[in-house]
């Protein structure tokens, strides 16, 4: 039977036993203790009133003026950020060493704040049952590890499965805007690895001005041989050939450096197993040594349309 007092207290109609002096019931000094006992559906109950009272609270005047300043606020650190950035690339303090640097390390893996700076991925996301997991291995390196598996998915769409990859985060600027990586003073790609003996490929994606080229690659191999001991790799910048969705172009170009946007290591050499490959650091240098712009033929791509194709009516040999 409802009364006035269950009325003006929704706990005590959800049978939450609350203090008769103070109405209260968020404190353990003013809970009596239920003889029947407290069961979990009492006590979910209690847990939604309380949060739905916490809802209807009125803001005070601080959270309103907080709130109502956010977006201003985030603007005022977006326009000092650029402004940061601005000053530093007029400022150009590193120009000198910018023309005489010959190596740049661009990630060394020491420590949870270099690894989130990566994300892995595998077929498992399109049904697959490969998995890739990138972690902080006891040497203070990256530890790029996990299993492939060739089964390929029964979804009548998936023709090809077994590959896991580990691709560096896009980098942001002021206002939300994708910062890119300039290696033009340099040319080769530097790698400190310890790898099981499988092949891995090296993956560069760049700033495209159409859409057409958001899924362009350029790729390149590298080889482990396994065992305790480290691996240095150098591979030229000249030596990265053309990929766009998994397939070689005909149409090579060198690689954008000016304008990377990440650089990734994938594993793909259909093989069923687990893998581990770790990672000390990567860099860039210049190797004066190396002169060789691109290692790939470019095609003629046909006749090339001329201005003008046909005569013109009048000529000075017609008069």
């Amino acid at each position: 039977m409802m009364t006035i007092r269950t009325l003006r207290s929704p706990q005590l109609a959800l049978g939450v036993r609350v203090c008769g002096r103070c109405w209260r019931h968020d404190g353990p000094r003013h809970q009596r203790a239920d003889p029947l006992g407290t069961d979990g559906a009492r006590t979910e109950a209690k847990q939604e009133v309380d949060g739905a009272q916490t809802a209807a609270r009125p803001k005070g005047f601080r959270t309103k003026v907080a709130e109502f300043f956010r977006p201003a606020r985030d603007t005022i650190n977006e326009v000092r950020k650029y402004a940061n950035e601005t000053w530093t690339f007029m400022k150009r303090d590193d120009l000198e060493q910018l023309m005489f640097e010959d190596s740049r390390v661009l990630w060394k893996f020491r420590g949870p704040e270099d690894i989130d700076q990566w994300m892995v991925a595998s077929d498992k996301e399109m049904g697959g049952k490969s998995e890739a997991h990138l972690t902080l291995s006891e040497n203070n390196t990256a530890f790029f590890h996990g299993v492939t598996n060739l089964e390929v998915p029964k979804d009548g769409v998936t023709r090809y499965s077994g590959y896991a990859a580990m691709r560096s985060k896009q980098q942001q600027a002021a206002f939300n805007r994708r910062s890119q990586m300039d290696f033009s003073p340099f040319n080769v790609l530097n790698l400190r690895v310890r790898g099981d003996g499988r092949s891995y490929m090296i993956t560069m994606a760049a700033e495209g001005y159409f859409s057409s080229q958001w899924d362009d690659l350029w790729c390149y191999f590298f080889f482990t041989r396994g065992g305790p001991h480290w691996q240095d790799i150098h591979i030229p910048f000249s030596k990265f050939f053309l990929t766009s969705k998994g397939r070689v172009q005909d149409a090579q170009c060198p690689v954008p450096k000016d304008r990377i946007n990440t650089i990734g290591i994938t594993l793909g050499d259909k093989i069923n197993g687990p893998f581990e490959l770790e990672i000390d650091f990567m860099g860039v240098t210049m190797d004066l040594t190396h002169k060789e712009e691109f290692a790939y033929e470019q095609y003629y791509q046909g006749p090339r349309r001329k201005r003008f194709t046909k005569k013109p009516l009048l000529s000075t040999k017609d008069w």
